[in-house]
């Protein structure tokens, strides 16, 4: 998914069709997401038997693409981004609205994971 179809999500969940207004912010709001989520995307990582991330892609433009697990993708992030994109309303319970709804969807997904722990004690 690139940053512009992650913006088109956002707006679509908050009843918005134009994205003139946000485009040169999305870049900046998926940097932020991406950091906030990174150790949740390798707990999936993890969880499907690939590769750690050891370092946070950068953001570029509208245009790059976030290589994040699917469930962070369709669920955690367009959340996060419309929380991020409500500010400009001024309106602080649109604001906890969205993102009540990140962190929830965040905690559902990480709350999940589960690991073999090991008795070293035997």
């Amino acid at each position: 998914m690139t940053v512009g179809e992650l913006l088109k999500r956002a707006l679509s969940l908050i009843f918005e069709n134009d994205d003139t207004d946000y485009k040169s912010y999305a870049a900046g709001f998926a940097q932020e997401l991406m950091q906030e989520t990174f150790a949740a995307n390798n707990l999936l990582r993890k969880q499907a038997g690939k590769e750690e991330l050891t370092e946070l892609p950068i953001i570029e433009g509208l245009e790059s693409e976030i290589s994040w697990e699917q469930p962070l993708l369709l669920t955690v992030l367009p959340y996060g981004m419309a929380s991020r994109i409500v500010y400009d309303d001024m309106d602080m319970n649109k604001v906890q609205y969205w993102h009540n709804r990140y962190i929830e969807a965040l905690s559902e997904i990480t709350g999940s994971y589960t690991e073999r722990i090991e008795d070293v004690y035997r």
